[in-house]
C-alpha cells in the first residue's frame, strides 16, 4: 500500500517526510525504510541468566528474542506448507484460486484454504506483537482472541521491553550512567527558613565539618589557618588536613588526647609563609571547614532551566539537630521546588577560580529573571504575601510581639 502511494504522490511524501530524501537513493521504494527486514540482537554478556534462590533462568530480554525466533519459525513453516501445496505465486503472494482448485479436490489437506489464511493472518500479527515487546512492553499485546497476554515464568507481569528497561528513575540510565557518587558535595531535605536571605542557603553544623575547601597559607591568613588546625576536625571552626609543598596529605589528629593536641600544635607551628627558596615557592595548603560566606553551588533536579543551579551563600546551622538544607521562600520558584519532602544538591567548589565564578556568574542576584522571556524568579509567596496584605491594611493595630510574630 505504502509502494503504491509513493509511487503516486512521492513529492507530497517527500515535502511531509524529509528523511525519505536521503533514502531514496537507496531503496526503490523509500517507504520501504518504515520496515525491518532483521533485528539487532545484543551478545549473551549484555544478556546475563538471572538467578532466584540459586536457579538460574533466562534473562527477559533473551525471553522476548526467543518469543520472536518461535513465531518467525512457526511463521516460516506455514509458507513452506503453502509452497508444497503450490499455493503461492512466484513472488510469494497467496494464489488464491490454486487454493481453492486444489482444495476442492483434496480433502486429505490438513490446512484448508480459509484455516491457511487465519493461520497465516494470526502469527503475522503475533510475530509482529512480539516484535513490538523487544522494544516497549505495552505495545506487545496482541489483539483479543488471539492469545493471552505473554507473562513470565510463575509471575503476571510481562517481560520489560527495551523501554522499560531504560525508562524512569529504575532504568538504566538514571539509575546506572548518571547514579554516579560525587565528591566535595552533599544533599538533604530542604525546609524554608524565613530569617535567611534570599540569596543564602542554611548548612547543617554536620555538612560543615566535612566538606572542606584547600585553602593556601599566606602572610594574611597564616593565624587563621594556624587557629583552625589546633581546633582540629572535630570542633568547628576546624580543618581535616594539611597538604605540605612536596604534596604529601597530612591528616590532623582528632580528639582531645594530651598526644592529639600536642601534634595539632606542631602542625600549626610548622606552617609558615611561602619561601621563595623553598619547593619553588609554593605554599602549604589546609583543608578548612565549609564557614559562612562561602559559595554553594545549589541544584535541584531535574535541572530544567539555567537557574536551576545557582550559588548561595553559606550560613552554618550550629544546632546540633539540624540535619536539613534550608532555603528562603522566595527562590522557590526557580528550582521549582517546595518544602513537602524535597531534596536539594549542594557542591562545594575546590579552587579560587570556581569560586570567584560562582560569585560573579551563578549567585543568586544574576538569576533574577528567566532566561526564557524575562520574567521574574523571585518573588514573594504564600505568607509573605498574607502578612504583606494585613500589615497594610487600614485600622490594623499591632503588639510589638505581634509584628515581632
Amino acid at each position: 500500500m505504502l509502494r503504491c502511494v509513493w509511487m503516486q504522490d512521492s513529492a507530497i511524501l517527500r515535502t511531509v517526510l524529509p528523511f525519505l530524501n536521503a533514502v531514496s537513493s537507496k531503496f526503490q521504494y523509500a517507504t520501504d525504510v518504515c520496515f525491518m527486514d532483521v533485528m539487532p540482537v545484543s551478545p549473551n554478556i549484555c544478556r546475563w541468566p538471572k538467578r532466584m534462590g540459586g536457579t538460574p533462568y533466562e534473562s527477559s530480554v533473551t525471553a522476548l528474542l526467543s518469543r520472536v525466533l518461535t513465531r518467525s519459525k512457526r511463521l516460516k513453516e506455514i509458507y513452506e506448507y503453502l509452497s508444497d501445496n503450490n499455493w503461492l505465486t512466484s513472488d510469494g503472494r497467496l494464489n488464491v484460486a490454486a487454493m481453492e482448485k486444489q482444495s476442492m479436490g483434496d480433502s486429505s489437506l490438513a490446512l484448508t484454504p480459509a484455516r491457511s489464511i487465519e493461520a497465516l493472518n494470526s502469527v503475522w500479527v503475533l510475530l509482529q506483537a512480539a516484535v513490538n515487546g523487544v522494544y516497549d512492553m505495552t505495545r506487545s499485546v496482541p489483539p483479543t482472541g488471539l492469545e493471552q497476554r505473554q507473562t513470565t515464568v510463575n509471575s503476571s507481569k510481562p517481560h520489560p521491553g527495551f523501554k522499560q528497561l531504560i525508562d524512569k528513575k529504575e532504568g538504566w540510565f538514571r539509575a546506572r550512567i548518571m547514579g554516579k557518587r560525587v565528591q566535595f558535595s552533599c544533599r538533604s531535605v530542604i525546609s524554608p527558613d524565613p530569617n535567611l536571605c534570599v540569596h543564602e542557603v542554611g548548612v547543617p553544623l554536620y555538612f560543615a565539618q566535612r566538606l572542606y575547601f584547600p585553602e593556601r597559607v599566606t602572610a594574611f591568613n597564616i593565624d587563621k589557618l594556624r587557629a583552625l588546625v589546633i581546633a582540629g576536625p572535630d570542633k568547628y571552626p576546624g580543618a581535616l588536613a594539611v597538604e605540605l609543598p612536596d604534596g604529601k596529605v597530612q591528616n590532623i589528629p582528632a580528639g582531645d588526647s594530651e598526644d592529639a593536641v600536642k601534634r595539632r600544635l606542631n602542625m600549626a607551628q610548622r606552617l609558615v609563609t611561602p619561601q621563595p627558596g623553598m619547593h619553588s615557592g609554593w605554599p602549604a595548603i589546609v583543608r578548612r571547614h565549609l564557614e559562612d560566606g562561602d559559595f554553594l553551588l545549589m541544584n535541584r533536579q531535574p535541572t530544567l532551566h539555567k537557574p536551576s543551579m545557582q550559588a548561595h551563600k553559606v550560613r552554618v546551622i550550629k544546632a546540633p539537630w539540624a540535619k536539613t538544607l534550608r532555603l528562603h521562600y522566595a527562590i522557590c520558584k526557580a528550582y521549582n521546588a517546595d518544602f513537602d519532602g524535597d531534596e536539594m544538591n549542594g557542591h562545594f567548589p575546590q579552587s579560587y577560580q570556581a569560586k570567584a565564578e560562582l560569585a560573579h556568574l551563578s549567585a543568586v542576584p544574576f538569576q533574577y529573571l528567566a532566561p526564557k522571556d524575562g520574567t521574574p524568579l523571585a518573588g514573594l509567596i504564600q505568607d509573605h504575601v498574607i502578612a504583606s496584605v494585613k500589615l497594610t491594611m487600614r485600622d490594623r493595630f499591632l503588639t510589638h510581639d505581634e509584628y515581632l510574630d
